[in-house]
């Protein structure tokens, strides 16, 4: 009875991992195709030339800062423990994100910062906590493979919740996601007390830290590139006579095919096979992807565009 009862809360600890995830994800991919005309409102004197800079440096700001914070974040749940970084990240996603609508210019950048700091604590110390509770290696492997998924679903649905919402007359795009990673929190905190089972494996070695260098900076380099094609299409969505929805819908697609990518059932020895000769294919995609988004000017040839974009960057992040 006590090992089912553990088990039951342990399974029930992954789910409400699952729906943070979820909600930052959302939260995250939701911003990008109302930043332009929030720009234009809060500048409209400003040339186009300008408009577009300020929409590259509110999305830069919220991606640095992730990745300056998210070592950070490691360090202290590491030392302290996963649940309060979780509860603490939730929270300040939910805030900052509510509060973007109302924020004037100089202060959407700050909120745009913490953003990033926020989902930082989240993501990350997700997969930790997997990896801490995990009793052997291919339920860690599954349930990592589950949160990649949910990662992707939060960037698949993010756009159409946002449109769904203004069309249904809220106030703003960003209330959704706020009021999602909020609800999280009471479910994180009923599960808090469940014992760790421990990591599982051993320390990577020296030579084993040194081999994730190049694929860390693979995976760097596929989102650098797909964050590169998103601004694109935001910024240059005008010349392409694309509406606001229009632009959601491809940031959704590419979302979709980022999740079928990672469902794709890469196991075992397929994986470390498979990685070989995945990479240069998956390069070259990503790279076809990005030349042909440069000179389409129609909705229907870039949605094979965004489709392979998210299938080839699904494939780059996680299956090496």
């Amino acid at each position: 009875m006590v090992i089912e009862a553990a088990r039951d809360r342990g399974e029930l600890g992954f789910v409400v991992l699952l729906f943070a995830v979820t909600a930052v994800a959302l939260g995250n991919s939701v911003v990008l195709p109302f930043l332009p005309e929030m720009v234009d409102q809060m500048s409209p004197g400003a040339s186009g030339l300008a408009r577009g800079h300020l929409v590259v440096a509110l999305v830069t700001v919220s991606q640095i800062a992730g990745c300056l914070s998210a070592p950070l974040w490691g360090w202290v749940s590491d030392r302290w423990k996963r649940w309060p970084i979780l509860v603490v990240g939730l929270l300040g996603f939910s805030l900052t994100m509510a509060l973007n609508s109302a924020a004037g210019f100089e202060r959407l950048y700050v909120l745009r910062l913490l953003n990033g700091v926020f989902a930082a604590a989240v993501v990350p110390t997700a997969f930790a906590m997997v990896a801490d509770r995990s009793p052997d290696l291919v339920r860690r492997a599954r349930q990592f493979t589950w949160l990649n998924a949910l990662v992707f679903a939060g960037e698949l649905t993010g756009p159409l919740l946002g449109e769904i919402s203004v069309a249904l007359g809220a106030a703003s795009p960003f209330l959704a996601p706020a009021a999602l990673s909020a609800i999280a929190v009471p479910g994180l905190l009923l599960v808090s007390r469940e014992s760790a089972a421990g990591p599982v494996g051993s320390v990577p070695r020296p030579k084993a830290r040194e081999a994730l260098v190049p694929l860390l900076l693979i995976s760097a380099i596929a989102s650098g590139c797909l964050t590169v094609l998103h601004l694109t299409l935001s910024l240059g969505s005008g010349a392409r006579n694309l509406s606001r929805e229009n632009v959601s819908m491809l940031f959704a697609l590419c979302g979709g095919a980022m999740l079928v990518a990672q469902l794709v059932p890469f196991t075992g020895r397929r994986v470390t096979v498979g990685a070989v000769w995945l990479l240069r294919p998956m390069l070259a995609g990503l790279a076809a992807a990005l030349i042909i988004a440069v000179f389409a000017r129609t909705l229907w040839v870039l949605v094979p565009v965004f489709l392979l974009a998210g299938w080839s960057t699904a494939t780059l992040i996680h299956c090496f």
